[in-house]
């Protein structure tokens, strides 16, 4: 299909690129039926992706769900959060991007080719009205706790 069209061009140009398929929301079972139907049909991909906004204690519980598609459908790729959000100015942030960078890091293959992405980090009022930036619109810098778990965990 498309998705393995896109697949094969991408290699054609740049044979070593790393492929994502990106699915949001992976502990809804809209992810487990996408990567079964996916991975039925053949579906060509290098790295499990998802997004998810998780936090506190809800992290283990999507964690999990992470850990179990990547063991049924993907064992031998890496995986990435693909999307990690959270308020620049709260204390939880910094933890829970921690606590994500470690699980994700704890996955098998994922240690070297896996990881952690920040969705918008660089927004800041007033040019967003989205709240889960990584910018401090005060000292117009990256918050030092946020800085800090990518740093912590590299």
């Amino acid at each position: 299909g498309l998705l393995n069209a896109c697949y094969d061009a991408a290699k054609v140009i740049f044979p070593n690129i790393l492929v994502i398929i990106h699915v949001g929301q992976p502990q809804n079972a809209a992810a487990a039926t996408f990567w079964s139907r996916f991975s039925a049909n053949g579906g060509k991909f290098d790295v499990m992706g998802f997004s998810s906004y998780a936090a506190g204690s809800n992290i283990p519980g999507v964690f999990s769900n992470m850990k179990s598609l990547q063991a049924t459908y993907a064992s031998t790729k890496p995986v990435i959060q693909v999307e990690f959000g959270g308020s620049y100015n709260k204390t939880s942030t910094a933890t829970d991007l921690k606590t994500w960078i470690a699980n994700i890091k704890s996955l098998p293959n994922s240690s070297n080719g896996g990881g952690v992405w920040y969705w918008e980090p660089e927004g800041y009022s007033p040019f967003t009205s989205y709240s889960m930036c990584a910018w401090d619109p005060t000292t117009l810098m990256p918050s030092s706790g946020i800085l800090a778990a990518f740093q912590e965990l590299v």
